[in-house]
């Protein structure tokens, strides 16, 4: 199982179907081995990982430099984002343990000005 991997993009001016720039990046590889993970080990709500998806998204289509580090909590009820992530670990006594399967990283970094962008996803726990 690969635990890293990168994707690469650049900044596109315009578009045929639009004047306003925008990133273009194949994170394909990225999401396909989070939906991966999801389909090996959440029973219910798997679907979370594409409720925190489309805020990538969202951010991405801003057209803006960004610069977040993100967090999928994979478990067996569900995916967890950064929030819900830090507060189960840093609370046990309110969640009980921590049932992760996985817990994934991922640092997106783009810079308009030098037109590059760059995706990291790396597993940090197991």
């Amino acid at each position: 199982m690969r635990t890293e991997i990168k994707a690469s993009g650049f900044w596109a001016e315009s578009r045929p179907y639009s004047t306003k720039g925008r990133w273009d990046i194949n994170y394909s590889d990225i999401l396909s081995r989070l939906i991966q993970s999801c389909g090996k080990y959440c029973q219910s709500y798997s679907s979370d990982l594409f409720i925190d998806w489309t805020t990538i998204v969202r951010e991405l289509e801003k057209g803006e430099n960004i610069n977040e580090t993100y967090i999928f909590g994979i478990r067996t009820m569900g995916v967890d984002h950064r929030f819900f992530y830090e507060n189960r670990m840093e609370h046990p006594e309110l969640f009980g343990n921590p049932d992760y399967h996985e817990v994934w990283e991922l640092k997106v970094k783009g810079d308009v000005a030098e037109k590059d962008i760059d995706m990291y996803l790396k597993l940090i726990a197991n």
